[in-house]
């Protein structure tokens, strides 16, 4: 991710599909394959859904992974 955001020279552009509740673009995949590797190294959660974890957690993650 950290090439990418070098390559790119901004955040990486990804946009939400609000109704399946997914990644979308052209990055999508590597930004969700990060973003997953985070939650299990800094949030392990077993019967825990994403949208149950601390609001503060969440925006950590997503901002390491640098989406934001």
């Amino acid at each position: 991710m950290d090439k990418v955001r070098k390559e790119l020279g901004h955040p990486i552009p990804v946009d939400i599909n609000r109704v399946a509740w997914k990644l979308v673009g052209d990055h999508s995949t590597a930004v969700a394959a990060a973003l997953g590797e985070q939650i299990r190294d800094h949030a392990p959660v077993q019967d825990i859904r994403w949208k149950v974890i601390d609001f503060g957690i969440r925006e950590s993650i997503i901002v390491r992974v640098g989406v934001i």
